[in-house]
């Protein structure tokens, strides 16, 4: 497969039980191997100096908007403008398509109604992810573990021409998450289906890549 110039990468560790990821772009590609610069982790926003001969799951999307993953070993590291990571370029064969349950989830703010006893409340989310969400509880609902309610997501994309998607979506609430004297309520999607779980992967990705730019020009 060809990679290009400025594909947004994300990492994630092998062999952990909490794996951590982190955000990356490709920097160069030469003689089978893929050239990055620094990775930035997920959460702490930190750059992070990962060791040579480490594996990571990669995952990216494709000019077509499909998203794939791929195994690889960090070779050593590079210095020409920035420093950079070399990574062990796939073969095609060793490029896979993600699978369903195989999501990324992002932290962003995008609206979301719920249908929760026959009324109708709205929320912004804490994270997104094509197998669920994490929502801001801002006003108090009796919501238990295993409730079922109906969502309406709204996927506000970038680019003009791709406008704004609604996703109606069944989801389970797993449960209530106090922190920082918020209330956040994890809810897992119970039915959606392959074109509305392409959508949001693809809307996820979109979200990893600029929130990356953004702290890259910091």
């Amino acid at each position: 497969m060809d990679f290009k110039v400025g594909t947004n990468f994300i990492l994630e560790a092998i062999n952990e039980e909490t794996p951590e990821r982190y955000n990356c772009r490709v920097v160069d590609i030469a003689d089978g191997e893929i050239f990055i610069d620094y990775p930035i982790h997920s959460v702490t926003k930190r750059t992070m100096y990962l060791n040579v001969g480490e594996v990571f799951r990669v995952m990216f999307v494709d000019d077509k908007k499909v998203a794939h993953a791929f195994r690889t070993v960090i070779l050593g590291r590079e210095k020409a403008n920035i420093p950079m990571l070399r990574l062990a370029a796939p073969t095609d064969e060793d490029v896979e398509k993600i699978q369903r349950r195989e999501y990324v989830r992002v932290e962003t703010a995008i609206d979301v109604a719920m249908r929760y006893d026959n009324q109708f409340y709205q929320f912004v989310t804490a994270d997104v992810s094509a197998g669920g969400i994490a929502i801001y509880l801002n006003r108090a609902l009796p919501l238990q573990a295993n409730d079922e309610v109906e969502l309406t997501l709204v996927l506000p994309f970038a680019k003009e021409e791709d406008g704004t998607h609604y996703v109606h979506v069944t989801g389970k609430i797993i449960r209530i998450i106090e922190k920082d004297e918020q209330k956040i309520v994890p809810i897992q999607f119970v039915d959606t289906d392959d074109i509305d779980r392409k959508l949001i992967t693809r809307f996820c990705f979109e979200r990893q890549l600029i929130n990356y730019r953004k702290e890259m020009s910091y």
